[in-house]
């Protein structure tokens, strides 16, 4: 009896040895990219080990390591997700290795267990008419209601924000069951070349149109090619089979593969209707995305009940979107709860199912795109976060239900329009010209767009006799616009300020710089003599050194003294017209003096005759001239338009 159990014992540890030393050499197959993993899994995949017969029963361990993998008969690992995908012959095998883990790192991965889409299975009961669908001018007419309603045709109309996104692009993966390449749209525009089919582990999407489940992606894809502007690609990423199952595995590894790849947003109108507290196995995944920066928008689900028990809906770092009708009311199918972010339209909906026919239905599923457009648009403007998105869909949400973030609609109904206002106003307004356009040289405008942040250049080209007024400050219907056009345009002014930019035509003007304005006027002639008489005008770094000694030479001034001009001193009215008619030659004049406040014994008083004859001026009032008022800015170019304009 004693020999036979030795023989037995001797037996079973050679089998044990030798089976043990092949499982050591390679115990678990690695892959290393979320396409190995599909091809791993792949139908053809299965026969390696288990045969043709039947597909094996998996489970998604999440964990960096395992000592034992419970009798499965192959192993995948994939460490830079941390899990294994382990393979067992039967349902009681795999559920004894959930029991073996605990089910907070072990999931049963079957078709049972899997994901489903996230429509609610109907067609819609509003049928629009096919021959009336919304527009706005622009040429576009989408076949959504909702793409008028939150704004989304506008934008995609609008010329100016077309102009503003020309150099800017986004992706939106689209997790779900694939769509019908046959459909004439996909061909117009054709999808991302990084589009996936994690199924049968290839980039060839010509097969997709099996199986029921198919007509679901498709419209996704149609409506989301019918809300976005051509800038946003989408990558199709397959991740049902043709029994409409949608495995953990598979779906964490298209994930991974949207990040991988670039995906901004990532829109997943599917998910586990009846989940409960133990559903974690993305969250992980979750959280990378948004630490990438990667939103993910959801479907709320269908059933009429807590969304909190749809996942990953229901999870804190996705966007879960409940479904309105056309009238912006709660639909009775759509989930609803706490964890119900946003409420978007989700019936009445005009898509492309397959092979390129229309179709009316309704659901969450399709709710979810329309917010989803609503955020890649806003990428589109800016490099936004997940928060930033966030608080921009809120801010800009139509608060529906009870005031503030109710069950039925989260925070309301986003609207992308006044969005789109500010991501197109640094073409209509704002920024600061430096330097202004003259006569003969160009100037720039800079501008800052309040939305993507960058700061924008026009130029801005030389007048030569052209009318250009750059200043904020100076009306197009004031007395004073066309005198001071002309100004800018011979280089007469540049204005006081390039932050707005500003020319201040009310503030007054000092005697320096009303001989430099007729200097300039006179064309900058050089003075003769290089040395000033003025004891208060020595610098000839000051800007005004060669107009005071010009002004000198040709008789314009003789200053306030012999030895001083008062460069600073505040230029008066009668000072403005005295150096004008001096500059003029002295001419005499003719006129009869209108003024009660112009005597006759006064140094001006030919100045102004001459000028209300030249029509230069026609007074404060027409019996005052107010000779010892300040001139002010606008006052003297229009003095100066008027006499050599």
């Amino acid at each position: 009896m004693k020999r036979r159990f030795w023989t037995i014992f001797l037996a079973l540890a050679l089998v044990l040895t030798l089976t043990g030393s092949a499982f050591a050499a390679k115990p678990y197959l690695d892959v290393s990219s979320p396409e190995e993993l599909a091809e791993a899994l792949a139908p053809k995949a299965g026969t390696l080990s288990l045969g043709a017969a039947k597909e094996p029963v998996r489970v998604l361990l999440l964990a960096e390591d395992a000592e034992t993998f419970c009798g499965a008969k192959r192993a995948i690992r994939y460490a830079d997700l941390g899990m294994f995908v382990l393979e067992f012959e039967s349902e009681e095998e795999a559920l004894d290795a959930v029991a073996f883990y605990g089910a907070d790192r072990a999931f049963l991965d079957t078709p049972e267990t899997g994901a489903r889409v996230l429509d609610d299975g109907g067609t819609s009961d509003v049928d629009p008419d096919p021959t009336e669908t919304p527009s706005l001018s622009g040429g576009y007419t989408a076949r959504s209601w909702g793409a008028a309603e939150m704004g989304l045709e506008q934008f995609r109309n609008n010329e100016q924000a077309a102009a503003h996104l020309k150099d800017r692009h986004v992706t939106v993966a689209v997790l779900d069951t694939g769509a019908d390449m046959t459909v004439p749209l996909f061909t117009e525009r054709p999808l991302s070349e990084d589009s996936y089919d994690f199924v049968n582990a290839t980039a060839d999407l010509t097969d997709i149109t099996s199986g029921s489940a198919a007509g679901h992606g498709t419209m996704v894809t149609s409506l989301l090619y019918d809300l976005l502007p051509e800038n946003a690609e989408i990558m199709v990423l397959r991740v049902f089979d043709d029994s409409g199952s949608a495995s953990r595995a598979r779906i964490l590894s298209a994930l991974q593969y949207a990040l991988d790849h670039g995906a901004n947003i990532i829109n997943m109108s599917l998910g586990w209707e009846r989940a409960d507290s133990s559903y974690t196995f993305l969250n992980d995944m979750l959280d990378r995305l948004q630490a990438h920066g990667k939103t993910v928008i959801c479907a709320a689900g269908n059933r009429g009940a807590d969304a909190n028990t749809c996942y990953p809906a229901s999870y804190e770092t996705t966007i879960s979107v409940s479904a309105v009708n056309s009238t912006l009311n709660f639909e009775s199918f759509s989930n609803f709860g706490s964890s119900v972010d946003f409420a978007a339209p989700g019936s009445g909906l005009k898509m492309i199912t397959l092979g390129g026919a229309e179709k009316i239905d309704k659901g969450t599923s399709f709710a979810a795109p329309h917010v989803t457009a609503v955020a890649a648009d806003m990428l589109l403007c800016e490099d936004f976060s997940p928060a930033q998105i966030y608080n921009n869909l809120r801010a800009g949400s139509e608060d529906l239900g009870y005031a503030g973030r109710d069950v039925n609609y989260g925070w309301g109904f986003p609207r992308l329009t006044g969005f789109v206002e500010n991501a197109i106003a640094h073409t209509l307004e704002g920024g600061w010209t430096s330097p202004l356009a003259t006569r003969d040289t160009d100037g720039t405008r800079h501008y800052v767009c309040p939305v993507c942040g960058k700061t924008f250049e026009e130029t801005i080209p030389a007048t030569r006799g052209e009318k250009h007024n750059p200043f904020i400050d100076v009306s197009a219907d004031i007395y004073y616009a066309e005198s001071v056009t002309w100004a800018v345009a011979n280089g007469i002014t540049t204005g006081t300020s390039n932050d707005g930019p500003l020319f201040s035509p009310d503030g007054s003007c000092t005697r320096a710089q009303m001989v430099t304005f007729l200097w300039r006027a006179a064309g900058c002639p050089q003075p003769a003599s290089a040395e000033s008489p003025f004891s208060d005008v020595q610098d000839p770094n000051e800007y005004y050194y060669s107009a005071v000694l010009w002004a000198v030479e040709l008789g314009v001034t003789t200053g306030m003294t012999e030895t001083t001009f008062a460069p600073d001193s505040t230029v008066t009215r009668a000072q403005t017209v005295t150096f004008l008619w001096r500059y003029a030659g002295k001419p005499a004049a003719q006129a009869e003096n209108p003024f009660a406040d112009v005597d006759a014994a006064e140094y001006y008083y030919a100045p102004v005759l001459w000028a209300v004859e030249q029509a230069i001026t026609t007074g404060m009032t027409e019996t005052t001239f107010a000779p010892d008022s300040p001139c002010t800015r606008g006052q003297i170019v229009t003095f100066l338009y008027r006499d050599l304009g």
